[in-house]
């Protein structure tokens, strides 16, 4: 019942008989257009079905088998094709649906397809970091797929909510299977993994570039600033970034070059305070994770990160404070001439009356400031 919900026409020939798909006699809200693929058909208007009545029973058959999927698991296996199918289907109104909501929907659906591979033929734990398992043919199968449906969403679809929403599905997927979800092969022919169009896609959505990007008139002058904080696509744009160095290690480093300065534009004090503490935040992850190469990066970062730590605004301050801790434990001993600039910075935080604070700050600041001068004091020399 539910796939056949996801599969009802959003379309219907103008003039025929499709008045029970359209869920009201009110024919006025509805969009027409051509198709001249059909004029030998004699067929060459359609009406597309807008009411929120038929988008929401759609909406709804998508959770539902989603939820029964992601909650049932193997038990959901011998549906699993048909499921895929009616998804992924090109004319079936779900991943290719023309509505945004639906869309949306099927992205997140499409992922909990995986939870289903996985509870069958494993992995079922993460692997650990850097780590290549052996997929099933089956798993390896989906994969391929899914990623590459994702990938394609978040570079050809014109809505940021559908490019967050399949951002937030690499980067789910990411963490469930590791790293091997970047090495499997995409398209035989090259022998292409999806770490390439991944990379090529994250590079043209962090520079702000992206379609959907420039189709809802974002800026695309480097020198122009946007004043607004776009939480629908960077927010999670940085989380796969993020999820790619957790994954990958310090193998991150060469495709996290791509990234850097692009990211040090979103710090800029003229930006907003949510665009700078995103960007810090970022880097705070990946420096964690990638060692004593962090100090490739250091007199690029570390101004801006000091700069940071006496910004106005709390989550800015947090970050930063999380970010140079992330830095020192990550450089080490070749940190050490950065060490009195650093507790420079700190100091103000870590002595700043709770009852100074401004009605913006909850203390995270103050305790990721205490938390640096710790590492600091374990990983320096004295």
């Amino acid at each position: 019942h539910l796939l056949e919900v996801i599969q009802e026409s959003e379309l219907t020939i103008k003039g025929g008989d499709g008045d029970g798909n359209m869920g009201s006699d009110d024919e006025e809200d509805d969009c027409e257009y051509e198709d001249d693929d059909d004029d030998d058909a004699g067929v060459g208007s359609y009406r597309l079905n807008v009411y929120a009545g038929f988008i929401n029973n759609k909406k709804a058959a998508l959770q539902a088998l989603g939820a029964l999927a992601e909650y049932t698991k193997a038990s959901f296996f011998p549906v699993l094709d048909a499921s895929l199918d009616t998804l992924l289907a090109e004319h079936a109104g779900a991943i290719n649906s023309y509505h945004t909501d639906i869309r949306c929907e099927a992205i997140t659906c499409l992922v909990q397809m995986m939870d289903v591979a996985l509870a069958q033929h494993g992995p079922t734990e993460p692997p650990k970091q850097g780590v290549i398992v052996q997929l099933h043919e089956v798993t390896n199968e989906m994969l391929v797929v899914i990623l590459s449906t994702l990938i394609n969403l978040m570079d050809g679809d014109g809505s940021k909510d559908c490019v967050g929403r399949a951002c937030d599905g690499v980067a789910q997927l990411l963490q469930k299977v590791g790293v091997v979800g970047l090495t499997v092969i995409v398209d035989d022919a090259k022998k292409s993994t999806t770490m390439e169009p991944l990379i090529t896609t994250l590079t043209k959505l962090v520079n702000e570039k992206g379609t959907c990007q420039l189709e809802e008139n974002y800026e695309q002058n480097e020198d122009d600033e946007d004043d607004d904080h776009d939480d629908k696509v960077m927010d999670s744009v940085v989380d796969v970034i993020g999820t790619l160095a957790k994954c990958m290690g310090v193998q991150v480093v060469p495709y996290f070059d791509h990234f850097v300065k692009p990211l040090l534009k979103f710090c800029k004090p003229s930006r907003s305070h949510s665009d700078r503490a995103m960007a810090i935040g970022c880097f705070g992850e990946v420096i964690s994770e990638i060692g004593l190469e962090s100090m490739k990066y250091v007199e690029l970062i570390l101004p801006v990160l000091k700069t940071a730590c006496s910004d106005d605004m709390e989550p800015v301050r947090r970050n930063a404070a999380y970010a140079v801790g992330a830095l020192v434990e990550s450089g080490g001993v070749a940190m050490s001439n950065y060490a009195l600039p650093i507790l420079t910075v700190l100091h103000p935080l870590c002595i700043r009356p709770q009852h100074q604070q401004a009605s913006d700050v909850g203390g995270a600041d103050i305790d990721n400031a205490l938390s640096t001068v710790c590492r600091m004091i374990n990983t320096l020399p004295v």
